[in-house]
């Protein structure tokens, strides 16, 4: 292996395209090396004051490092979008451990279907009804805690799970008994890089319909997960209620809204979706409480246990306070992105304060 990679390595560096500043962790990846040898040379790459900061801040390094990635523009980096981001993601959680950033906790509380709006974490929320029958699909939404809980999907009688966060392939059990189909989709807002991710969002997400749809003829109830339950997963949930089940866009998104606050809040997956659908549709952005709107995202890593939680609270009485001043009784939202390790990271869009690095 290390022969071939020294082999990799000297025909990189023969590419006529390659800068003479590359980093020895970008060389490595290009020659096909390992994530942990990738995410070992980025570490051993770093300046004094970089790995004080990432001793400070393992998340932000691995936020920055996620950044030289993408702006590296490799063709290799370029393939594997095309293939879900695969390499990468894999490359991302090699650097969290690296850092020392632990992997997801998962909990095993069991519940019913959260209240409307409440989106609780780590609890799977009815979508879709279906009896089971041939020809029928039961759809269930959660985030990656949830997704995880055998006795709960069991008792709302899952028999398909589909996971969509790139940072989770192959954390679900596979011995549970609940066979699982990965869609490798990223999660991220940078205006810059959204052309690029919309495309490979429609693809993967065309790959979700697939797989549903061929489930749908065994009768199936699928539970589809992403990290936090809010974006990724939700567009694969839009798109089967707006392709599926005869739904306008604007209404599916008010319904997804009403379970999970901040559903559906990266626009740029909002715009995935209509691309797949071939429609066009306006959808705002999360009601925040200073009249902004709310903004998240979940990029690969860790959410912050107990994060959430604050953060949809936060969010819920923003919502409330919307409805009170309207005198509504319902709750009318609309779409944004997902969140960070650190719920202090995240501000309302078009506050006070600005949003720095989403990222």
């Amino acid at each position: 292996m290390a022969a071939a990679i020294k082999e990799a390595l000297g025909k990189v560096a023969a590419d006529p395209i390659e800068r003479n500043d590359e980093p020895r962790w970008l060389s490595l990846f290009r020659a096909g090396a390992t994530a942990e040898e990738v995410a070992t040379a980025w570490k051993e790459g770093m300046s004094p004051e970089e790995r004080q900061e990432a001793d400070k801040d393992g998340p932000l390094a691995r936020a920055k490092f996620r950044r030289a990635i993408v702006d590296s523009e490799a063709p290799e980096v370029r393939a594997d979008a095309a293939n879900g981001f695969q390499r990468v993601g894999a490359l991302l959680r090699a650097a969290d451990a690296a850092l020392g950033i632990a992997p997801p906790k998962t909990r095993t509380r069991v519940g019913g279907p959260a209240a409307s709006g409440s989106g609780a974490p780590n609890v799977s929320r009815l979508v879709s009804e279906a009896d089971g029958s041939p020809g029928t699909l039961a759809l269930w939404w959660s985030d990656f805690g949830a997704a995880c809980n055998a006795v709960q999907l069991r008792e709302r009688k899952v028999t398909r799970r589909i996971n969509v966060a790139a940072e989770a392939v192959g954390r679900l059990p596979r011995t549970d008994g609940i066979p699982t189909d990965d869609v490798a989709m990223i999660d991220v807002f940078d205006d810059d890089e959204a052309p690029y991710a919309i495309a490979t969002w429609v693809v993967q997400l065309r790959e979700a319909l697939r797989l549903m749809r061929g489930w749908r003829e065994e009768g199936a109830v699928v539970n589809v997960n992403c990290q936090m339950g809010k974006n990724r997963s939700g567009a694969v949930c839009l798109v089967w209620l707006c392709s599926e089940c005869g739904w306008q866009v604007e209404a599916a998104v008010e319904h997804l809204r009403n379970i999970t606050a901040l559903g559906l809040a990266n626009p740029h997956l909002v715009k995935a979706v209509t691309e797949l659908l071939g429609v066009e549709a306006a959808i705002p952005l999360n009601p925040a409480g200073d009249g902004g709107g709310w903004v998240c995202i979940s990029p690969p890593g860790t959410p912050r246990e107990g994060g959430m939680e604050s953060f949809e609270e936060s969010a819920r009485q923003a919502i409330a306070q919307l409805a009170g001043e309207r005198g509504d009784t319902g709750v009318t939202v609309g779409g944004g992105q997902q969140q960070d390790s650190d719920d202090e990271d995240i501000k309302p869009l078009f506050g006070e304060d600005d949003l720095d690095d989403v990222d």
